[in-house]
């Protein structure tokens, strides 16, 4: 203590008296010193210090990420890109919603004289109380109403459209409207009915094309965006953000086996034969449906299902689009037939005429000149064997004859008035066949 201090002894008071020292002085003047210069460039120079600060931070937040390189993470690397992006899906609507279009189902309805769409007997001339004579004016005029509408993804600059076939099944005539809201009229290059899908074709150039991706590398948890024109065309572009919910769903919509990709991105009707787009903008699907009931409840109400939709991997889709915009149609084997499955339900009704009536496929019609025509199967025949193996539904019969080639032979084994009998098919070209 010696050191820093010195004592005077006091003999009236008898105490002791601190005093600092020179050096103790000195300390303090160059602490206050060092303190005041400090102060003065902190307020001198603000922007310096934010700019510090966040260094700090981003300093900081690396080195934990770092630290953390085993952490999951939902996109894969082919992604990040994309993501150097302060928004990334604002990006995909920019560069991707304008490839986004919407599709016009119309179909030709005949008005009646005075208006309307349903005639009298009476407003003809070869109806009950009609007459030969009369103006141009009281006979019964066509014209273009909407039927449906969906969405399609521009698929070449010069004005190549894909879309769902069931947004343009049963159409007069289509029409396809731009990003900007101009409409155009567009011609039917080619439609499939077992993939869902059909090719459009507008006479514009310069058009913006989206990028076809490859939905073999889509991973559960992706996220994804759906862009499309739900509930028509007032709502035409909307973008909707979710996650793959599942790679290789496997369904049956109206007698097809489709492979489809799940996802909880919202899509409504009108979002049909639109793009689910990953974050390196490219298309992995083309939106298709949605489940809307999930069941029953006691009282026989539907339950309704939310954030179950199925897209059409893009994997998928461009075989059936390249055939389709090369020819019009998808090359494909077949027997050349139209049917219906013999189930229980059939069974019981004819338990009466035919009490021995065995499962299969019963034969409606045959296409003239195909292959099962040509082999001697007749309408009312039922095909109950393929190859030796049984057939009871469709999809057992498509799934086998898909393992074939166009011209393969097949023998097909069917049930005739009691009688099996067996007949050689050469399998044709079902898409060429549906083209005559």
């Amino acid at each position: 203590m010696s050191d820093f201090y010195n004592f005077d002894y006091d003999d009236d008071h008898k105490d002791y008296k601190q005093k600092p020292s020179f050096f103790t002085y000195l300390v303090l003047v160059l602490v206050g010193i060092l303190i005041g210069v400090i102060i003065m460039y902190y307020i001198g120079n603000p922007v310096q210090n934010q700019q510090a600060i966040g260094s700090t931070e981003t300093n900081e937040q690396s080195n934990a990420a770092s630290g953390n390189a085993s952490s999951p993470i939902i996109v894969s690397s082919d992604n990040l890109p994309i993501l150097k992006s302060d928004n990334p899906i604002v990006d995909i609507s920019k560069n991707v919603g304008p490839a986004v279009v919407g599709v016009i189902n119309k179909v030709e309805v005949v008005q009646r004289p005075g208006g309307g769409f349903f005639f009298n007997p009476g407003d003809f001339p070869w109806g009950q109380g009609g007459d030969n004579e009369g103006s141009d004016s009281d006979q019964p005029s066509t014209q273009q109403q909407e039927q449906g509408s969906g969405s399609g993804i521009i698929i070449s600059s010069d004005g190549y459209i894909v879309t769902n076939n069931h947004v343009v099944e049963g159409a007069d005539s289509v029409t396809v409207l731009l990003q900007g809201g101009e409409e155009v009229p567009a011609k039917i290059v080619g439609t499939d009915r077992d993939s869902d899908l059909a090719v459009l074709k507008v006479d514009k150039n310069n058009l913006p094309a989206a990028t076809l991706g490859d939905s073999s590398k889509t991973q559960t948890g992706e996220i994804v965006v759906a862009i499309g024109n739900p509930l028509g065309k007032d709502l035409a572009g909307t973008v909707t953000m979710g996650v793959i919910s599942a790679t290789d769903r496997t369904l049956t919509v109206e007698g097809r086996t489709m492979k489809m990709l799940q996802t909880d991105a919202a899509i409504n009707p009108g979002n049909s034969g639109g793009a689910l787009v990953d974050l390196n903008g490219t298309v992995i699907g083309i939106n298709t449906l949605k489940e809307v009931v999930a069941g029953i409840d006691p009282s026989y109400g539907a339950i309704s299902a939310e954030g179950i939709g199925f897209a059409i991997p893009i994997d998928e889709a461009k075989p059936i689009i390249e055939q389709l915009v090369k020819q019009g149609y998808v090359s494909r084997p077949g027997l050349g037939i139209t049917g219906l499955e013999i189930n229980d339900i059939i069974r019981r009704q004819y338990a009466n005429i035919t009490p021995d009536m065995p499962y299969g496929i019963g034969v409606n019609e045959v296409m003239p000149g195909g292959p099962a025509e040509k082999a001697g199967i007749k309408p009312g025949d039922i095909i109950i064997k393929l190859d030796g193996t049984e057939i009871k539904t469709f999809d057992q019969l498509q799934t086998m004859i898909k393992q074939h080639k166009i011209g393969d032979k097949v023998t097909v084994t069917v049930w005739r008035n009691g009688k099996e009998l067996d007949f050689n098919v050469q399998l044709g070209d079902l898409g060429k066949m549906s083209q005559q």
